[in-house]
């Protein structure tokens, strides 16, 4: 039996045959009994014994494996070690052009031409729809799932080469994007008379703390200082896999003090709502909505732009919170300790 790190156990057979050794999977304790796995590897090693290689044989039958009998076993095995975001990418991107594309074909069909022609594909249907430079992002996206498919087959001894690694990326323009002075005003006046205030108010914390949909969102009463006006993402919710503390300026602490007359004391998140997550989570329509109203098109990327601005450069590096440098080389980057004064002036602007 072997026991995996993570507590996962299975019943297999380990030997060596025609001077290679050969692991033959048998199942797990679900539904093997170490008596019925005990005459399971009998049989096996008979064979072996006569000259069969089980394992050859079913390294054969997997490279016959075609790229939608792939994706179920991926997406049974790999998927839940991800986050929700990224399981929920992963599935569109699969449904809307990889089936489409290949479910049917064999893994060793696909060529490098092939993906080349997906990747360029993808890229004008959704420039086409979105706008000039939204498409080389999905495309590269598409061919990193394709690429992940192909890594979990050899995963699973199945001896294909992975046709994404001659395909290089589409190159990405960086967005400049922000809102200027007056637009940010009729987004706001949208906000006031947006019907929803639940959405409002996240949308509104949305653009006075530069975070992430998914962690405002996710927002709990446990996780906010009122006394010193801190927000604390713990590592468990946050992108770069570590605690971040956020500072939280006057107009955010506003929104907080209503959101905890409307809740009541007992809530557990600042947006509850019933949902799989159990708090509000897509605002996307009416974001839409006031999107269609005000001309928004980024609020992360505007406070930013705001916040260097108006001289609190620290802030913009920071508030976009991503490991990678790249990200953030074009916000200045200062002291540490500008960042509480750098979120106030924003706001008061």
């Amino acid at each position: 039996m072997r026991v995996q790190p993570s507590g996962h156990k299975t019943y297999l057979v380990l030997r060596k045959h025609m001077g290679r050794t050969e692991r033959v999977k048998i199942g797990t304790p679900d539904h093997w009994t170490p008596a019925t796995a005990r005459k399971q590897a009998i049989q096996i090693l008979r064979a072996m014994d006569t000259g069969s290689n089980p394992a050859e044989i079913k390294r054969k039958q997997r490279a016959e494996m075609t790229l939608a009998a792939l994706w179920q076993d991926f997406d049974t095995r790999h998927l839940r070690f991800l986050r929700p975001d990224t399981v929920a990418e992963y599935r569109s991107i699969w449904s809307k052009y990889l089936e489409p594309w290949g479910g049917s074909r064999r893994l060793g069909e696909v060529t490098p031409g092939d993906v080349h022609s997906l990747i360029l594909d993808v890229k004008r249907r959704v420039s086409e729809k979105c706008g000039p430079g939204r498409g080389a992002p999905m495309a590269n996206r598409v061919r990193q799932v394709l690429s992940s498919l192909y890594s979990a087959a050899r995963r699973l001894d199945v001896d294909v080469a992975n046709p994404v690694a001659g395909v290089v990326y589409e190159k990405e323009l960086p967005r400049e994007r922000w809102l200027y002075p007056d637009e940010l005003r009729r987004f706001l006046r949208a906000i006031e008379a947006h019907r929803r205030r639940d959405s409002a108010a996240m949308l509104e914390l949305l653009l006075f703390t530069g975070a992430r949909k998914a962690n405002v969102g996710g927002m709990q009463w446990r996780h906010i200082n009122l006394a010193d006006a801190v927000w604390t993402i713990p590592s468990s919710e946050f992108k770069t896999g570590r605690p971040h503390a956020v500072h939280l300026a006057p107009a955010a602490m506003a929104i907080l003090a209503e959101r905890r007359e409307v809740v009541g004391p007992r809530a557990r998140y600042v947006f509850p709502a019933e949902s799989r997550y159990g708090h509000l989570y897509n605002v996307s329509t009416p974001f839409a909505t006031i999107c269609r109203r005000a001309g928004l098109t980024d609020l992360r990327r505007t406070i930013c732009a705001r916040l260097t601005r108006s001289g609190c450069s620290i802030a913009a590096g920071r508030s976009k919170w991503s490991k990678r440098r790249s990200a953030t080389s074009r916000w200045e980057v200062l002291r540490r300790g500008m960042r509480r004064c750098s979120s106030r002036r924003y706001a008061k602007r």
